[in-house]
């Protein structure tokens, strides 16, 4: 490592003092226009590799070792790659570099017959890629942030040994090609950000275990992704004009996480009961769209799940979901015009809640909600507890006494609160509710985190969301999307806070 760049000066011939090198990394990031002319000259400096004796360091053996090697934000007028041996060559980094498809080095690299790691991320001239036909041993091929690439050439199909290909965010790429669909290892495709509309009915991979396709404007899947039989992870957050999932999904028995964040679907189909290895599951509307109105029978495995519509209005019976360590329940209002019609909505928390008797993490968005079933306090591992804008809720009758966190936000209708039993309370966070009758408030001496106000903290309460997110898995921050998140599990409440005063 060199601290400062700009102090050395590498020929070809300096290279070959390093007969044993096997990594070597550059970035020319930072080159100026003064330092470009030399280290151009310096390159094709042919003289410095025919003058040497040792036929050793003859040009097209320099760093015989070399097993790794990384250039990024490479010009191609400097980069002379036939320069060194790549016969010993596994990983190679070119990334934010200016290649191009037709680059005349591609055919050297093609020598690299051990090449199993090609990284060509961000580079903004690549529109195609190369020909990988000189690449068979390839296993990782990462293509992120090619913005600019609109075309994948059909010999990836010769990649038989590919497991990993990640084309996230190459937002002109629109299509896939077909011979993709024969790669028989491939066990992680990424798809996030591209402007992929349709997947071809070319299913044969079946050794995939994780799909991704997050941020683009597919429309459906094919009725033939049953055949992914090891899929494991199947992702399609922000797919705003996915309506609906096939009914095959059924067939996808190995899959264990499923997330479904602003997606346009409003009704899924009956099968999803026969996930039977399902473990997490995460839904939420897509903004400006209705919603999901009900939820099919969900299977049985699950031990995370997530819930969020404003069309949901009808609280869902989930008494069968036993394994559950995981709860976010977040539903909507209806069509309210008045507190009257607000009030005749009022429901309790069904007794259900008392059958999840795994649950360690609770989060409830009900507005309708009056009272939390006594069956809560049969939570045994419950360790946190968040009510948010739960707007008719009356009364908390028991909370478990091994709660740690408790975080309870925009209840306008809660005055009396019980803390006396909670001996391992280290978190209590009441804001915007009018608590006028506090038991147990002597416990606020051995609390770390507390704070209790009628105010709304805008700032304190955006660091709690993003908290109580974090738990239920929801942080993954792309393009800007953690707001919408957050919008999309909140701004159901802004219609009914008017009626409440």
């Amino acid at each position: 490592m060199f601290e400062d760049s700009s102090d050395y000066r590498f020929t070809l011939e300096g290279f070959a003092a390093f007969p044993n090198l096997r990594f070597l990394h550059m970035d020319s990031r930072k080159l100026t226009d003064e330092l470009f002319s030399e280290v151009t000259l310096l390159w094709h400096n042919k003289s410095l590799v025919t003058s040497l004796t040792n036929s050793y360091l003859s040009k097209k053996q320099l760093l015989p070792d070399l097993r790794w090697f990384s250039w990024h934000n490479s010009p191609m007028r400097i980069l002379q790659i036939s320069n060194f041996s790549l016969s010993n060559l596994v990983i190679l980094d070119f990334s934010r570099s200016k290649l191009t498809h037709d680059w005349s080095g591609w055919k050297h690299i093609k020598r690299a017959e051990k090449l199993k790691v090609l990284n060509l991320s961000e580079c903004e001239l690549l529109f195609r890629t190369p020909d990988f036909s000189g690449f068979l041993k390839l296993e990782r091929l990462i293509l992120e942030k090619c913005e600019r690439l609109a075309e994948i050439h059909s010999s990836i199909g010769q990649l038989k040994f590919l497991v990993f290909l990640n084309l996230n965010f190459c937002s002109d790429l629109r299509y896939l090609p077909q011979e993709l669909g024969g790669l028989p290892a491939l066990v992680e495709l990424l798809l996030d950000g591209t402007s992929i509309r349709e997947i071809p009915h070319w299913w044969v991979m079946k050794n995939l275990k994780k799909l991704s396709m997050d941020a683009t404007p597919i429309i459906q899947l094919p009725d033939s992704i049953g055949a992914l039989i090891n899929l494991e992870s199947l992702s399609l957050n922000w797919c705003s004009n996915m309506g609906r999932l096939p009914h095959s999904i059924k067939e996808l028995r190995s899959l264990i996480k499923l997330d479904l964040l602003e997606t346009g679907i409003t009704k899924f189909p009956d099968s999803m009961g026969s996930l039977e290895n399902l473990k997490e599951l995460k839904l939420s509307w897509c903004y400006g769209l209705g919603g999901i109105s009900d939820l099919p029978k969900l299977p049985i495995s699950l031990t995370s799940l997530a819930i969020s519509s404003p069309s949901l209005i009808t609280m869902p019976d989930l008494s069968s979901l036993i394994n559950l360590k995981k709860l976010l329940l977040c539903m909507g209002v209806g069509d309210v015009s008045g507190p009257s019609e607000l009030v005749q909505l009022q429901d309790p928390m069904p007794s259900w809640i008392g059958r999840l008797s795994k649950l360690e993490v609770l989060t409830l968005t009900l507005p309708h909600m009056t009272n939390l079933s006594p069956e809560l306090g049969m939570l045994p591992h419950l360790r946190s507890l968040h009510l948010h804008g739960c707007q008719a809720l009356e009364c908390i009758p028991q909370i478990p006494s091994r709660v740690s966190k408790l975080h309870i936000i925009d209840c306008p209708s809660l005055t009396t609160l019980d803390i006396s039993t909670l001996m391992n309370l280290s978190e209590l966070y009441v804001l915007a509710t009018p608590l006028e009758n506090l038991s147990g408030h002597e416990l606020f001496y051995s609390v770390p985190e507390w704070k209790i106000s009628k105010d709304y903290a805008h700032d304190l309460q955006a660091h709690l969301r993003s908290k109580m997110l974090e738990q239920h898995g929801l942080t993954k921050n792309m393009l800007g999307r953690s707001r919408e998140i957050e919008r999309g599990y909140f701004s159901v409440l802004g219609k009914i806070r008017r009626y409440v005063s």
